[in-house]
């Protein structure tokens, strides 16, 4: 899951919107029915919600998505396979030039 708040700003944005929604549905519940203004929180938390799930960040990387596209187009099927499993990522090349170095000898 992607985190929505990047920024102060995006906090910001958050946190008034969450005012103005609770504004909204307290109005509609005094003014209305209460069951009006619970439907209408219910509503807009569901909404959020789907719109959350179904939107993508497209600055998410997906390393293992990205090493299976790597395998597949440059791998020699006539050298064995090797799975690495690391107990943290690394943001630069160091493990790959590693395993390169590797398996050279």
């Amino acid at each position: 899951m992607r985190n929505p708040v990047r920024s102060e700003t995006d906090a910001f944005h958050i946190a008034f919107g969450v005012a103005l929604l609770i504004g909204a549905a307290g109005a509609c519940g005094v003014l209305i029915a209460p069951i009006a203004g619970v439907a209408l929180c219910v509503g807009a938390v569901a909404g959020v919600l789907i719109w959350e799930f179904a939107t993508t960040d497209p600055e998410r990387r997906r390393p293992l998505r990205e090493a299976a596209l790597a395998g597949r187009g440059g791998a020699d099927r006539d050298r064995p396979l090797v799975l690495v499993v690391a107990n943290r990522t690394l943001g630069d090349q160091q493990l790959r030039d590693e395993i390169a170095s590797r398996a050279a000898s």
